[in-house]
């Protein structure tokens, strides 16, 4: 061991974090990150021009390891993640958001796995998901790089704040897209994910903060839906996908968690479907349910971002009939 406590025989991980206004749960995120058991780490803190507490909560928490970059004015958390990322000194980089939780021994799992499996550019994990109301749930994702590459159009199969990449891959992709506003780690993996190949972890290793406001959850569908037209448009991913841009647009119109529980029962019966001929009918089947219970979706969305627009704010719970209409849309959300 050196004298700041690293190994020089392991990698540094750089922590990538930036937050505008989340004084409110900056302080007990950074405590998870500063509490892991992995040696070798680094924490940039972005300060995107925060006008409240925040930059009293970081001059509060003395770590040698804790490094701040404070930004006299807003310039979005995609922006605002790339300047870090210039100032990270890490092979690795891990990111993770003002709101969310790490486990002790996250970065120890990932970063042991990225040096058992150099192929691999980019590492998530398991998360379990908090609502607002207190409940927990499991999220699992799928692990190996081929499932991946099969449902990554369909369905994002990372959870930002369990992403670990290897800095080469981060910038031979370019980075996060200052463009976009929402959804943009998942256009980031999109990207990695053409290039090289990705995985998940398979076990649960953070707590990620799951937002049930209408407004939030609109933005990150139109976020998702960009995202999935700009790998079709050009990142060389098969236009035949093109039914995957519905995909985001079904699952804002579930209820809370009901992708979540049907998940290990949809999985079991994807697993003991092997024949190409039933692959292809079960594929044809619900690429056919999407564009059905899109028609409706899109009907039913477009009524409730006007009610948006005009000020009043929506819980997930508030859907209505919708729930109903598309629950049988998860399955197809999660099977392709």
């Amino acid at each position: 061991m050196t004298d700041s406590g690293r190994n020089p025989n392991l990698p540094l991980v750089s922590v990538v974090l930036a937050v505008y206004n989340g004084a409110e749960t900056l302080r007990q995120t950074l405590q998870s990150v500063l509490a892991q058991t992995y040696p070798n780490i680094e924490v940039w803190v972005v300060d995107d021009g925060s006008t409240d507490e925040t930059p009293e909560v970081l001059r509060s928490l003395q770590d040698p390891r804790l490094r701040v970059l404070s930004l006299e004015r807003n310039v979005g958390r995609s922006q605002a993640r790339n300047l870090g990322v210039q100032k990270a000194a890490g092979e690795l980089l891990a990111m993770i958001d003002a709101d969310d939780l790490w486990y002790p021994d996250k970065i120890a799992a990932q970063a042991r796995f990225l040096n058992e499996h150099r192929e691999i550019a980019l590492c998530g994990a398991w998360a379990h998901l908090r609502t607002e109301g207190g409940e927990v749930l499991d999220w699992r994702q799928p692990t190996d790089p081929v499932s991946i590459r099969r449902s990554i159009l369909w369905m994002n199969p990372f959870i930002h704040c369990t992403l670990v990449a290897r800095k080469d891959a981060f910038l031979e992709a370019g980075g996060y897209d200052p463009a976009l506003h929402f959804a943009e780690d998942y256009d980031l993996a999109l990207r990695i994910a053409w290039r090289r190949d990705v995985a998940n972890v398979a076990h649960f290793l953070a707590q990620y903060r799951y937002h049930t406001n209408l407004l939030y959850r609109w933005r990150d569908v139109v976020g998702k839906t960009r995202a999935r037209a700009r790998a079709l448009q050009l990142y060389g991913y098969p236009l035949l996908h093109f039914p995957c841009l519905l995909t985001p647009l079904l699952s804002a119109c579930l209820p809370l968690g009901v992708g979540l529980r049907i998940k290990p029962y949809v999985e079991a019966w994807r697993a003991s479907s092997e024949s190409p001929t039933r692959d292809f009918l079960k594929s044809a089947f619900f690429k056919a349910l999407a564009v059905i219970a899109g028609t409706y979706a899109i009907a039913r969305v477009a009524t409730l971002a006007s009610q948006v627009w005009a000020g009043k704010a929506l819980g997930v719970n508030e859907y209505g009939a919708a729930n109903v209409v598309l629950a049988a849309a998860a399955i197809f959300h999660i099977v392709l």
